[in-house]
This record gives structure tokens, C-alpha cells and sequence, in this order.
């Protein structure tokens, strides 16, 4: 999974190292950890995937739009070519934006 080095100092907090995230494991559980808190904030919409890939700053909401864009594209293409490896997906994402607002990261 992609991990922004934004995320790197407080990963450190948890003994989580640059080098660490070439781990197939360790990636996957930090970016699953961090798309989850991506959606605690956004709700569960394209927003929350948007926020994932280009942060959560005020002045990121079109780079938020064009990532979540190319993940939508990606994922009918997926659809499309009827792969086995796309599992069920079990709650749809909503275009809704919820509050804006930065709580306190799981994290923290």
C-alpha cells in the first residue's frame, strides 16, 4: 500500500521505521490502519479514499478528488474484467461528504 511520509514520525512512536514498510505485512497493516482512520474522519466515502492518498490539509481537496477518481477507475475496471481477486464489496461508498473537521487520529 502506499504510505505517505507524512505518516513517518508518528510511526516511529511505534517502533515503525521507513525500512519496515517493505514488509508485505507491516505495509498492508499501517495502510489498512491508515485508510481506517481516513474513514473514521470522512465517513465512508470517496473523500476518506482521497484523504488517504493526498492528506487531509484544506488545500488538498482537488488532489483528494483526482485520487479518489483514479481508485474509482481502477476499481470498474476491476469489475469489468470479472476478477476472481476482487472480493464482495460490502458497504458502498457514498459521494457525501461528512464533517470536516481533524479529531484526535486512532493513533494518538
Amino acid at each position: 500500500m502506499q504510505i505517505m511520509p507524512v505518516h513517518l514520525k508518528w510511526l516511529r512512536k511505534y517502533g515503525i521505521e521507513r525500512e519496515d514498510l517493505y514488509d508485505g505485512c507491516t505495509n498492508i497493516n499501517v495502510g489498512a490502519f491508515v485508510l481506517a482512520d481516513m474513514i473514521r474522519m470522512f465517513g465512508p466515502t470517496w473523500r476518506a479514499v482521497g484523504a488517504y492518498g493526498a492528506g487531509i490539509a484544506a488545500n488538498k481537496e482537488q488532489a483528494r478528488k483526482e485520487y479518489a477518481t483514479l481508485v474509482q477507475a481502477s476499481l470498474e475496471k476491476l469489475k469489468r474484467s470479472g476478477s476472481p481477486a476482487l472480493p464482495p464489496v460490502r458497504a458502498q461508498l457514498t459521494t457525501t461528504p461528512a464533517a470536516p473537521s481533524r479529531p484526535k487520529m486512532v493513533v494518538d
